[in-house]
């Protein structure tokens, strides 16, 4: 029988916001008030199983409700990781996760930041829907040297608000990256 733990939690992050808008146009300097408010939910779980083989993977669940004076967002964010120890000093790391950018504000969690190694949060616009896919390998040469390489790609959709709709604009990184400590 495989050994397995949960991980789970959830936050909420409220803000109301009033504020004051100056514009100085040809027929004089006009004063307009702006009211916002803004709502973020969200929850998650993470099972992490520990299998035969040095095989551990990893199911985990998050979701996001998120609100604002222009859009609405419910997105569940699958994540999904596997870490095989082929050797006492050599590992492979898989993964293929969801994400949704929280506002700056509520960047703050305890929701784990990685998953096999692969970071999940990035400094994205907010409200951004990005996925992650990465392979990884990594090596422990000694106690005072390892290395590894890290091959990923992340498709992001990233929400731009204009004064009457919001626009999605699609973009893909992909990075191969190398370490040697």
């Amino acid at each position: 029988m495989p050994e397995f733990s949960l991980l789970a939690g959830g936050g909420y992050y409220g803000q109301d916001v009033d504020g004051t808008t100056i514009t100085n146009t040809t027929e004089g300097t006009r004063i307009t008030g702006t009211s916002e408010n803004i709502q973020h939910g969200n929850g998650y779980i993470y099972s992490y199983l520990h299998l035969p083989n040095k095989l551990t993977l990893t199911l985990g669940l998050s979701f996001d409700s998120y609100s604002d004076s222009v859009s609405e967002y419910d997105q569940p964010n699958p994540k999904l990781g596997l870490l095989w120890n082929a050797t006492p000093d050599t590992t492979l790391r898989l993964a293929a996760l969801r994400m949704f950018k929280r506002s700056l504000v509520a960047d703050q969690t305890i929701e784990p930041t990685q998953v096999a190694g692969f970071n999940q949060f990035f400094d994205d616009p907010t409200r951004t829907d990005a996925r992650r896919y990465g392979l990884g390998l990594d090596h422990k040469f000694s106690s005072n040297l390892l290395a590894g390489a890290e091959l990923s790609m992340r498709d992001l959709r990233i929400p731009l608000d204009f004064p009457t709709r919001v626009e999605v604009v699609r973009w893909k990184e992909e990075s191969l990256r190398g370490y040697l400590d």
